[in-house]
């Protein structure tokens, strides 16, 4: 049973599973009606990759546009070049907005080393659908991890940068309100890194409304329950979980899916007051899972409130064998900061090295990719490399295109995509179907895994060179990966 109620949800949002009785397996299949401007050509060589944002130099003078973080402006291409006699068409603008700075800076991490990448494999200029020759610019901003920022940067990014195309990654606090703004502006916008039941119901929508303008490629809530019971089932738990979720966009959708459907596979479940981000005291949600003898704590936490979470757990005597954090881990940094009583914590991942997939843009694997980051950056490879599948994307669907200057044929482009992103494989030709991969009419569904954080040399199926590094421990539409069985462990000890 669960010992406390969760705090009410708005009212949209109040009626997931409501009225329901399913089976694991049906819950599965109907979760989810439940709940810089940066360039090419002579100067990227100035272009440094860095978490926190970036800074680039161009072959001429260029002007920043307000907000932005990264300023460039270049020719972009493919294989085709000006030399092979293509028409000059006119420069192509893509925006993007991403946190790179702020509480979710992990999720921004890569975008500028992302955004170089991706003007040094265009080259020299790009033939898109109308057979013309296009130089591309990249805008990219900073939603600084702000709800309105992100609005705000989008907006400007549509009304003053008169972009072509907008794109977004990095948790609900900035994709929706970025796509909110697309919708309304009438921009074409693709997007990752984003739950789609935050998507959908987080803006107050059904998996039948319909957008002209806004997609997105992103992985549900409700993979979490196959692939986190997956790694708990090998543990050896008591089977009593504890749910930490945050009162914000995110942890209110998690909160109206996982707890329910763990009870519904047998769990006891404890679900003290949903906590308000960066609250600094957690000792009433830690004495409720002590109570209950909970030996599971599922969350989503920023990475500030794990480690305020995990000190006071520690300190207050919470011997847990499974921590699982859906956040926090799209990097080791917190993992690091907080040290050896990491080891063992598990977290999503929404893209992973070890991914059986290749990027069309730069024809390069998901470990090839990583092995670029290490190389380029010199830090360790990050979840957030995946964030890079959205300007694949947004390039493909350029070159489908048939009339930039007319933005539903970019739409109706996007509509068109069946491609390998990184993250896997998405089709927007297939139909909508809830238990296929075009789930809603504006969304496909991706694989998903979840990690552990582990000692680099017991990284699977290599050994990793850094203190830290993540083994996949469960996996949910994601043929080919191999999954190790997680550690077993009490934490604090």
């Amino acid at each position: 049973m669960i010992d406390k109620p969760h705090q009410p949800k708005d009212e949209d949002q109040s009626s997931v599973l409501e009225g329901k009785s399913v089976s694991r397996r049906e819950f599965l299949k109907i979760a989810g009606i439940a709940g810089a401007t940066v360039g090419v050509g002579a100067g990227l060589g100035g272009l440094v990759a860095a978490c926190g944002g970036t800074t680039t130099t161009t072959a001429a003078p260029t002007t920043a546009a307000p907000g932005s973080t990264t300023t460039s402006t270049a020719a972009a291409g493919s294989t085709t070049t000006a030399s092979a006699g293509p028409v000059q068409g006119r420069e192509v603008k893509i925006g993007a907005v991403s946190p790179v700075t702020g509480a979710l800076a992990a999720f921004g991490g890569t975008e500028a080393w992302s955004a170089k990448l991706t003007a040094e494999t265009l080259g020299a200029g790009i033939v898109l659908g109308d057979g013309q020759l296009h130089k591309i610019t990249i805008i990219t901003k900073d939603s600084q991890s702000d709800t309105n920022r992100a609005a705000q940067v989008a907006g400007d990014l549509i009304s003053n940068d008169k972009v072509d195309m907008l794109v977004s990654s990095g948790t609900p606090d900035t994709v929706n309100p970025a796509a909110d703004q697309a919708e309304a502006l009438g921009c074409p916008f693709v997007s990752c890194f984003n739950p789609w039941q935050a998507f959908i119901f987080g803006r107050g929508a059904t998996v039948t409304t319909e957008y002209k303008w806004i997609y997105g490629f992103y992985f549900g809530v409700d993979q979490e329950v196959v692939t986190e019971s997956m790694a708990y089932d090998k543990l050896g738990t008591n089977k009593s979980i504890g749910f930490l979720f945050a009162n914000d966009t995110d942890g209110n959708v998690w909160a109206q899916i996982l707890p329910p459907a763990f009870e519904k596979m047998g769990y006891k479940v404890t679900f003290p007051q949903q906590y308000q981000p960066m609250t600094e005291d957690f000792s009433s949600q830690i004495s409720a899972f002590k109570k209950a003898g909970v030996e599971i704590v599922s969350s989503t936490p920023i990475p500030p409130d794990l480690s305020n979470f995990w000190k006071q757990s520690v300190q207050q005597g919470l011997n847990l064998k499974a921590m699982f954090t859906g956040k926090a881990f799209v990097n080791t940094t917190v993992a690091d900061a907080i040290g050896p009583t990491a080891e063992g914590m598990m977290g999503s991942s929404a893209f992973h090295r070890n991914f059986p997939y290749k990027d069309e843009l730069t024809g390069l694997t998901a470990t090839e990719l990583c092995d670029r980051y290490e190389k380029d950056t010199g830090l360790e490879w990050a979840q957030t490399i995946g964030t890079h599948a959205k300007f694949t994307w947004a390039i493909d669907v350029l070159k489908r295109a048939k009339n930039i200057d007319d933005k539903q044929t970019i739409a109706d482009a996007i509509r068109a995509t069946k491609m390998q992103l990184i993250t896997g494989n998405v089709d927007f030709t297939a139909p909508v179907d809830m238990a296929g991969v075009h789930i809603t009419p504006n969304v496909c569904k991706q694989g998903w895994a979840n990690t552990q954080i582990v000692k680099g040399a017991n990284t699977k199926p290599n050994p990793s060179k850094w203190g830290f590094d993540q083994n996949i421990v469960g996996a949910d539409s994601l043929p080919g990966v191999e999954v190790v069985d997680p550690i077993a462990l009490t934490y604090g000890k």
